[in-house]
């Protein structure tokens, strides 16, 4: 038995019947993560919206569990996909439990009259996303984190073989959109398929096992790993120059451009702040000599205008010794942030000594 879980065919979504992306297909299968990347005004809310029947399709097939979606009496398609859009709901006096137990409706009798595993699951869910000191509040109440994660939960709570998110990271601090991903990424394995936009595109890359990019006239769909080994991020955001560190998982501003007097000596992270606060400062730099294979290797690639590098566990070759020599002779100022000097980096003790008159030492 096949374990796709949802196939899309020929899928073609938009308003007043006309579609506003390309014809799209993929499938997915159980337990897996698929996360929706694109600019706004793409057609991923469109796409998750169209999955989820909110919107009628113009186009193609979608199938869950080999059964076409519009073959599902609402109910049971209740039980098989549960969904958090981006539009603002208010519920008048629910408190935050009833938001959550409105998900518990597909599983109720034709009175939703609430069972005792009904509450229990309500219970756990509000215990999840750390509700259980609001979960008594009214819902217009709470603060819009608060409000973000009780649908959620809702979400969750309803115990659908797919969970459908539309931006749920969106109000939250970083404590709990680390928090919710995790959530989600320990559903995946229980063997619940979970489909998420977002706009964080570091984050995508820690919880997908795919991704959809979204475009107006492209998309295509691809392994994250493939998708990060690809740079398919940088190219499809067209991040080649403003930057996106696949490997690093980290965006930065672009890099100073300019006339550079200042060079940053370090290893092992501990250039990272210096260079972004000579950023922040609109100061041009150049860093070195660092090994590729370092830390500081791949954020100085992205905001140093000049990086002296050597190949790991090398000792530093004449090549890249006088190339940091020369640039050092031409700043006005050096700053050494810290570096650990071994074996093989030995001559950077000659740069440091050098550079004595020139050098701000880092606390």
């Amino acid at each position: 038995m096949s374990d796709v879980i949802l196939e899309l065919k020929d899928v073609m979504v938009g308003y007043d019947k006309k579609s506003i992306i390309e014809p799209c297909s993929f499938n997915i299968k159980k337990g897996e993560v698929l996360v929706l990347l694109g600019p706004n005004g793409s057609g991923k809310s469109t796409i998750l919206k169209s999955i989820s029947r909110q919107l009628k399709l113009l186009g193609g097939k979608i199938a869950i569990a080999q059964k076409d979606i519009r073959d599902y009496s609402w109910k049971d398609f209740a039980k098989e996909v549960s969904i958090l859009s981006t539009e603002k709901i208010k519920p008048e006096i629910m408190t935050c439990y009833d938001v959550v137990a409105t998900s518990r409706l597909p599983h109720t009798g034709w009175a939703g009259i609430l069972r005792e595993d009904d509450n229990s699951a309500i219970r756990s869910a509000i215990d999840l996303f750390d509700l259980s000191s609001i979960a008594a509040l009214p819902f217009n109440t709470l603060s819009d984190g608060q409000k973000q994660r009780t649908l959620i939960a809702r979400a969750v709570c309803q115990e659908a073989e797919i969970i459908i998110l539309d931006e749920p990271t969106s109000y939250l601090d970083i404590k709990y959109k680390l928090k919710v991903l995790e959530i989600l990424r320990d559903l995946a394995l229980s063997g619940k398929t979970v489909i998420l936009s977002l706009h964080e595109i570091d984050m995508a890359q820690k919880i997908a096992d795919h991704i959809l990019f979204v475009g107006s006239n492209k998309h295509k769909i691809e392994s994250v790993d493939e998708s990060y080994k690809n740079n398919s991020v940088q190219d499809f955001f067209l991040l080649k120059e403003s930057s996106y560190d696949s490997i690093m998982g980290a965006s930065e501003m672009p890099c100073v451009k300019g006339d550079v007097k200042t060079f940053v000596i370090s290893s092992g992270g501990k250039g990272i702040p210096i260079y972004r606060f000579l950023q922040r400062k609109r100061i041009p730099f150049a860093s070195g000599i660092l090994y590729k294979n370092d830390i500081d290797y791949f954020i100085a690639q992205k905001l140093s205008c000049t990086v002296v590098s050597e190949e790991p566990f090398m000792e530093i070759s004449d090549t890249s010794f006088f190339e940091a020599y020369k640039l050092i002779e031409s700043c006005d100022r050096v700053i050494n942030a810290g570096v650990a000097i071994g074996t093989c980096n030995k001559r950077i003790k000659e740069l440091l000594d050098f550079a004595e008159s020139k050098i701000w030492h880092i606390q």
